[in-house]
């Protein structure tokens, strides 16, 4: 799957130099010609891209209720971090199938987010249909996780009293769970 990033992406010019590899960010920085002739040192962080998946099985939207250390608890779409040498489209799988136990036959890229502008970070969001096969969950060692089955008023209810800033205007305007199976595949724009 080719990465399709937003058209005003904030991107890590080449010049350049990594000046500290962390564990989840990296951080950047490079002499920056000013408007005025002078010239002033820059700073961007960059780290692994994060999917997340608007789960659909049959007529109800699955939400993750999830717990980390050290006592993180959210509840939202399922997703992660990108593994190295995955694509976007096979982490959302991983993500799913470990979270949830599901595998899909529908996949479709709706939206791709840059949450900060100063993070070289990409959240794309993707639509996933139909449940092909149920495994057990194995969720990594690092979380608990469980999944509600909610209907659709009570999946945007909770978006909307959450106000995540990265759920895109289509997933916002979607009036029912066959609208978000129909949404259009993120193009960049």
């Amino acid at each position: 799957m080719k990465r399709v990033l937003p058209r005003n992406a904030n991107l890590i010019p080449d010049v350049a130099e990594l000046k500290y590899k962390g564990v989840i960010f990296d951080v950047y920085q490079w002499e920056q010609k000013l408007y005025d002739g002078t010239s002033a040192t820059f700073e961007m962080l960059r780290r692994t891209d994060t999917v997340l998946v608007i789960a659909i099985d049959g007529d109800k939207l699955l939400c993750a209720h999830e717990k980390q250390p050290p006592n993180i608890v959210r509840q939202g779409l399922m997703g992660g971090r990108v593994d190295p040498g995955e694509d976007w489209e096979q982490a959302a799988k991983r993500e799913v199938l470990e979270e949830s136990g599901l595998k899909f036959k529908n996949w479709r890229l709706v939206s791709v987010a840059q949450p900060v502008s100063k993070i070289e970070w990409f959240v794309p969001l993707f639509v996933a249909w139909d449940v092909e096969s149920k495994i057990n969950a194995e969720p990594g060692p690092g979380e608990i996780i469980e999944i509600e089955e909610l209907q659709f008023s009570d999946f945007r209810k909770l978006f909307a009293d959450k106000r995540i800033n990265f759920l895109p205007d289509n997933i916002k305007s979607a009036g029912s769970i066959k609208e978000l199976t129909e949404l259009s595949e993120y193009n960049g724009e």
